[in-house]
């Protein structure tokens, strides 16, 4: 609880960095595994979004199951994850299509954000998806301050849990710190 906090949902899916242009989208695995032949309409929802930003972009998210509009377990992306036939690709794009809940910027065209706090990074992602969120990108909610409200959300939406994240730290790739907290519930 309380002031340098900050509560998001611990979604059910596929965490990943994407990695975007106006051409081109990688959407990366924190294992290293290439997950952008799986996931063609989020890729394509990505390089819109580069597109309309005039910027590339390195965004942290996690790829979701959506089932009628609503954010559904990871169940729901198993028979997917390893697809490698187009056919199959294209018809789990088409009639079961996934999206991206995108929760940090590491890159903001020229601009490096690494090493600036949360509160900064959070800025700037904001700035980046206003008026350009849709069925495939989603911002991720964060309540400041108030871990209760989130915890009560997430235990009626039904997610997987609660990240709480120091709002002044900087990011740190494959490091667990203590600026950050996952909370299953």
């Amino acid at each position: 609880e309380g002031d340098g906090w900050t509560f998001e949902p611990k979604y059910d899916g596929i965490r990943v960095l994407a990695y975007v242009t106006r051409d081109a989208v990688r959407l990366v695995t924190r294992n290293g595994n290439d997950k952008t032949k799986q996931f063609p309409e989020v890729a394509d929802a990505l390089r819109g979004l580069a597109r309309k930003a005039e910027r590339e972009l390195v965004l942290d998210g996690e790829i979701i199951a959506v089932v009628k509009g609503e954010i559904a377990r990871f169940q729901a992306l198993q028979d997917r994850m390893h697809v490698k036939a187009a056919t199959t690709i294209e018809d789990f794009a088409s009639n079961q299509p996934a999206a991206i809940v995108l929760f940090d910027i590491l890159v903001d065209g020229p601009d490096i954000l690494l090493r600036e706090p949360w509160s900064v990074r959070r800025k700037r992602l904001e700035q980046v998806m206003r008026r350009r969120t849709n069925d495939r990108l989603r911002l991720s909610e964060s309540i400041p301050g108030d871990g209760e409200e989130m915890l009560s959300r997430v235990r009626r939406d039904g997610w997987e849990g609660v990240i709480a994240k120091r709002t002044e730290s900087p990011y740190q790739p494959g490091v667990r710190s203590k600026a950050w907290l996952k909370l299953k519930v």
